[in-house]
């Protein structure tokens, strides 16, 4: 209804003689909202005698009395007309102002005093007076009500007298009704009782009936459609079916929203699960609690009136729950939720983001990585899959009971034809396990209202869109009562009631679209009809002479006239009105920082976008995606057809429908492929619908034909191929098959041709080596990276591709270096290096690719355990990018933090201990910087730098502090290693080492061999895919393991450990002993110290002599290093048999204490000490002439004391 049409003046006695008079709104049949003081007498508390109301609309004066009159507190009130026929109206929607600061336009109509007539006919009779103002909100806190600054100008005569009782509206909300002119205000300001008070009074809503709601301004969207068609009850927001179930889900739900502050939770499941309607429930449910919520549903579309709901979120009078639907396909929308939520929080706010998606896919991924605040509120969301709505088949035909109940019940409200539920077969045994699986909660109601249809369409409806009243109406159907539609649950099958239960509803709602496209005067066929709801559908459009556009692409509708196809755009819009949007949002070039106004409240929304929003699609989804899918398998090629006349915007969308329809329309999948094929400008956009599809394997059919089976220019190719995401985890495999298939077709060109574009072959099979080792896949990327090496060496005697050249030589050093050949890794990079150095040699600027690869070299030096060499590399390489930083930050700040990182690990191995600590801070401080603007880049690198900071730290015993960056980096890598194990695995692997240790530090044992364990674990798999790579982690890791298993007591596992990290070293000490031989010689200590300690002494011994045995010569070549390791050895042969020799064990003991002194090793010198000390009380001239030999001077006093 109109708002003018609502407008009445109330009249009454006044109790000492005279009338009293008013404004009033009727916001329902027959119900009428006015100021209390205009009907109830001040000084008795009664309503005042003689009572009626009219209306603009009718002259007529209609008695009232009153049944609801507020109190004196509260100066509103309701009447009832009395005649029941009198004043008919629909509900209104109810508002409050949801933000505590700012302005909020508003206006009222009532019949002031100044507008009264003074001559003529009419004297005597007021007019109406609309007076528009802002309420500013944060006034009039103390009395609660709301004050109404006006705009325009003010009566002079009366001021606004006779204004009481008229109804403030803000958009479409009612949020007041005007009580008070304040005289302080010279009729500038009007005063009014704010809805949100009469909506805390029992009596006031028991007036209004079940089916009032309370909205926000801020927050609302726009008003519910009625229902008009069957496949309109099948939307979550009708309502249509009862909810049940889910009582553990909202009670999670309910309990993740207690407290302050701001949290995220990501609930995802397929199309037809029950999820928007699930959010609907809970926002219920927050509204009507006793401190209610404001609920609020995110879409592209504009808010109603001019509140955006980002600014009601700045500062909120009181908790908010903002809900996404389709959050897959509005990735912007769900940042510029995060971004309002996030402020509100800071700013004392308590808000709740829900965001409904069909799968947590790399949509999820690429937004957190997308900045620096998304990956720190999105890194502690809570992402959980909603359950099927019934698992027990046993409760299936009481849901499908309740279901054809409350679907009759609807179908005969509107007027519809249909059978009744006593008429519906009984559920055979078979169908119940149908309705527990995925999308179970709309193939249930699907079914009821199918077989609630049946075949036959009935007849035309007599008047309007609705059909003829149904000749029954049967009782609600018992609870327990066995009852089934007769046909099949699921989409695609048949059913007994003719065909799937998709087409069954499509021939009902056919009846909607014939006597619709009546009214506007189009005599169309219903094919016809059919076809334009499918693709107004699959593709949307923007405004109205893009829909006129879009149609002439419908078979039959092309040879129309205009004007035709004008009244057609114009029926789908009134047919499927935007009020609702629903189109996935459009590919956006960046995430924007402040949200889209609009929002809504009801029982839920589904995706928008302003662009596509000219016409709403059929809903649900599933209905929605089988009419598509009909239309395709209709008219093949047609897609191929209508991907050349469509914006990026309707590709999109087409794109995800499709993606959508072909989980259950395999059949379509041919025509989806040749329309991607056959048009190379929607391929890009294919690419990232991909990254949001529950299953984009279609789409990447699409691509694959594209690049295989077309006549696609290389060079177009090449260009798709840069398009591919550096890192997702869904396209991961289909990138290295499209790279492989390009660099394919480039080698089986003609040698006349192949010449001309060798470098881009090369360019593409370096680039293909680099996919396959982020795939795990390191040794193919290795044949790849050589022929790409092969191809710039031929190309290398023109200087242009030298610096190609030693790129490529740097990635086969890296892939070698994953394969475990450190030494080939290592000669590789040195030619990389050479070549950098020369192309420097002629550019007196400093060379970020020479530090690059020297870094590169100086990582493999690490690996190999020449830390002096390395120190240098990175020296090097690290004062190049100190000077490149100066100049370029922004640039070289990721090129210096990796040189400090491995500066920090050689500084750290060679015992400079205090300098590698500095070293590593500042690359972590660089790090985090970074990965602030962009984690999916920087994270990775910041997780490795923090597993290190926490190493050198450690190294200063300053194991507190260390065990917290040792906590980061292994939860950065575990969600790494989530979304891309193949690459990331390595890296968790080793964090689970380092936390081992530090836990062992801190004598957390219990956790220390948790997490040693997994590490275990880890390696074994990386082992599987990759066995050369990574034997020598295994080994360590099994080592660290033994530490926790030795303090809690179980040495027969701690042993075991240790001996399979021996038999893991004994080939690779083998194979290159000046590498690893030293490593085996502290396994086999290891073993000798836990054989002996479980009493096995003969194996103790054993192990032992080999250890001795590969130390002593070490020892006399590198004293420093080794004599430590030597003199624990003969420690323990101490202990298992007393060497024979005091003099040689005391000269042992003595370049031990030396050692330790000159190095600070306290905890070596002073055991050594000990040891000499007792050798000394023993075999005294031994000592000392052991003493005299090594340090040529008089033994200290302190030995050869008692």
């Amino acid at each position: 209804m109109r708002r003018p049409g609502r407008v009445v003046d109330v009249t009454g006695c006044a109790p000492g003689g005279g009338t009293v008079f008013g404004s009033g709104c009727l916001v329902g049949d027959g119900l009428v909202l006015t100021a209390r003081h205009v009907v109830v007498d001040a000084a008795s508390g009664r309503a005042v005698e003689g009572l009626a109301v009219r209306s603009l609309e009718d002259d007529q004066a209609w008695p009232c009395e009153v049944t609801w009159a507020g109190s004196a507190r509260l100066d509103a009130a309701l009447l009832r007309v009395v005649d029941p026929r009198g004043l008919r109206a629909g509900p209104v929607r109810w508002g409050q102002v949801a933000s505590a600061t700012g302005k909020v336009a508003c206006e009222a109509i009532g019949f002031p005093r100044a507008m009264e007539q003074t001559h003529g006919p009419d004297a005597g009779v007021r007019d109406t007076e609309r007076f528009t103002g802002n309420v500013n909100a944060g006034t009039g806190l103390l009395g609660g009500r709301l004050h109404v600054s006006a705009d325009d100008q003010v009566p002079e005569r009366g001021g606004w007298q006779g204004m009481s009782g008229a109804a403030l509206w803000a958009g479409e909300l009612l949020i007041g009704v005007i009580v008070e002119d304040p005289p302080a205000w010279r009729a500038r300001r009007l005063v009014a009782e704010p809805v949100s008070l009469l909506w805390a009074e029992p009596g006031f809503r028991e007036a209004l009936g079940p089916g009032a709601v309370l909205e926000s301004v801020e927050f609302a969207g726009p008003p519910r459609v009625a229902a008009s068609s069957p496949a309109y009850l099948l939307r979550a927001d009708a309502r249509a079916v009862r909810f049940r179930s889910r009582v553990r889900e909202l009670v999670s739900l309910t309990e993740w929203c207690g407290g302050g502050g701001l949290r995220v939770r990501l609930l995802t499941g397929p199309g037809g699960q029950g999820k928007t309607r699930l959010a609907g429930e809970l926002c219920r449910r927050l509204e009507q609690a006793p401190e209610p919520w404001f609920t609020s549903w995110w879409n592209d579309g504009p808010a109603v009136g001019e509140h955006g709901r980002s600014r009601a979120l700045e500062r909120p009078d009181g908790p908010v729950l903002v809900v996404l639907d389709y959050a897959e396909t509005r990735p912007d929308v769900v940042a510029e939720a995060v971004y309002s939520a996030h402020r509100a929080a800071a700013a004392g706010a308590t808000v709740r983001v829900l965001l409904l998606a069909r799968g947590a896919g790399d949509w999820w991924q690429r937004l957190m990585e997308s900045d620096g605040l998304l990956e720190q509120v999105l890194d502690d969301a809570l992402v959980e899959e909603l359950a099927p709505l019934e698992t027990d088949p046993g409760a299936v035909p009481v849901a499908y009971g309740e279901a054809l109940a409350d679907l009759d019940a609807a179908l005969t409200t509107m007027d519809w034809p249909h059978h009744p539920p006593s008429a519906v077969p009984p559920l055979d045994d078979r169908a119940p396990g149908r309705f527990t699986g995925p999308g179970a909660a709309l193939s249930l109601q699907m079914s009821a209202l199918a077989a609630l249809l049946g075949d036959d369409t009935g007849p035309e409806p007599a008047t309007g869109v609705r059909g003829p009243v149904s000749s029954h109406r049967d009782p609600p159907v018992e609870s327990g009562q066995r009852v089934d539609p007769g046909g099949q649950a699921e989409p695609g099958r048949p059913a007994k009631t003719g065909g799937p239960v998709e087409e069954v509803i499509l021939r009902h709602e056919r009846r909607y679209w014939r006597n619709s496209a009546r009214h506007h005067g189009l005599t169309l066929t219903d094919l016809t009809l059919r076809r334009a709801v499918a693709v107004a559908t699959l593709c949307g459009a923007a405004g109205e002479d893009q829909a006129v556009a879009l149609l002439e692409q419908v078979p039959r509708l092309g040879d129309q006239s205009e004007d035709v196809r004008l009244a057609l755009a114009r029926w789908l819009r009134d047919l499927y009105p935007p009020a609702t949007p629903h189109a996935p949002a459009p590919p956006s070039p960046a995430y924007r920082t402040a949200p889209s106004p609009g929002g809504r409240h009801d029982g839920g929304p589904v995706a928008s976008t302003a662009q596509n929003a000219y016409w709403s699609p059929l809903q649900p989804d599933r209905l929605a995606e089988h009419l598509v899918a009909s239309m395709v398998n209709e008219f093949p090629g047609w897609l191929r057809h209508l991907a050349g006349h469509t914006s990026a915007e309707q590709d999109y969308q087409a794109l995800t429908v499709l993606a959508r329809a072909w989980v259950r329309h395999r059949e379509i999948h041919a025509e989806v492929v040749g329309m991607i094929a056959a048009q190379p400008a929607v391929a890009a956009i294919a690419l990232r619908v991909a990254t949001q599809s529950e299953d984009p394997s279609v789409l990447l059919s699409g691509l694959t034909a594209l690049l295989r089976d077309t006549d696609l220019p290389l060079l177009e190719a090449a260009a798709l191929v840069d398009l591919l995401p550096r890192r997702s985890r869904v396209l991961s495999g289909f990138a290295v098959d499209i790279t492989a298939s390009l660099a394919d077709m480039f080698e089986r060109l003609p040698t006349s041709r192949l010449d001309t574009y060798l470098p881009l072959l090369a360019n593409i099979l370096n680039k293909l080596s680099v996919r396959l080792s982020e795939a795990g896949r390191s040794e193919e990327g290795l044949t790849a990276n050589r022929r790409a090496t092969s191809i710039y060496q031929r190309l290398a005697e023109n200087h242009v591709h030298l610096a190609a050249l030693a790129d490529a030589l740097n990635n086969q050093s890296n892939l070698l270096s994953e394969l475990g050949r450190h030494e080939e890794a290592l000669a590789t990079i040195r030619r990389a290096v050479e070549i950098r150095e020369r192309l420097a040699g002629t550019d007196p600027d400093p060379s970020s690719a020479l530090a690059n690869s020297l870094t590169s070299m100086s990582v493999i030096l690490a690996l190999l355990g020449r830390h002096e060499e390395g120190l240098a590399a990175s020296g090097r390489a690290n004062a190049i990018h100190e000077r490149l930083a100066e100049s370029a930050p922004d640039t070289s700040l990721p090129d210096l933090a990796a040189s400090l990182n491995i500066l920090s690990i050689h500084l750290g191995e060679l015992g400079r201990h205090e300098e590698a600590l500095a070293a590593i801070r500042r690359t972590v401080e660089i790090r985090e910087r970074l990965a602030d603007t962009a984690p999916d880049a920087h994270l990775p690198n910041l997780a490795g730098s923090l597993a290190i900071l926490s190493i050198r730290l450690g190294e200063l015993g300053r194991h507190e502090e260390a065990l917290a960056p040792a906590e980061r980096a292994t939860r950065a890598y575990e969600h790494l290693a989530e979304t891309d194990p193949a690459v990331y695995l390595p890296g968790l692997a080793r964090a689970l080492d380092n936390l081992t240790t530090r836990l062992v530090r801190l004598r957390q044992y219990e956790e220390a061999l948790e997490a040693g364990q997994r590490a275990v674990h880890v390696y074994e798999r990386l082992i599987e895919a990759a066995p050369g790579a990574y034997p020598r982690h295994l080994a360590a890791s099994l080592t660290n393991l033994s530490g926790p298993l030795h303090v809690l007591g179980r040495l027969e596992e701690a042993l075991a450990a240790v001996l399979r990290a021996v038999h893991v070293y004994e080939p690779l000490a083998e194979a290159d002993p000046d590498a690893h031989l030293h490593h085996l010689a502290g396994l086999l200590t290891n073993v000798a110290d836990l054989a002996g300690e479980l009493g096995r002494r003969d194996e103790a011994l054993t192990a032992l002599r080999r250890a001795i045995g590969i130390y002593e010569p070490l020892t006399e070549a590198h004293p420093d290093r080794f004599a430590p390791d030597l003199f624990r050895c003969y420690l323990i042969a101490d202990e298992l048999a007393p060497m024979t020799d005091p003099r040689e064990r005391a000269a042992l003991v003595i370049t031990t204490l030396t050692i330790g002194l000159d190095r600070g090793h306290e905890p070596l010198a002073r055991a050594a000490a000990q040891r000499l000390r007792h050798l000394s009380r023993t075999h005294p001239i031994m000592v000392t002439q052991a003493w005299h030999e090594l340090m040529e001077t008089e033994p200290p006093d302190w030995l050869l004391q008692d």
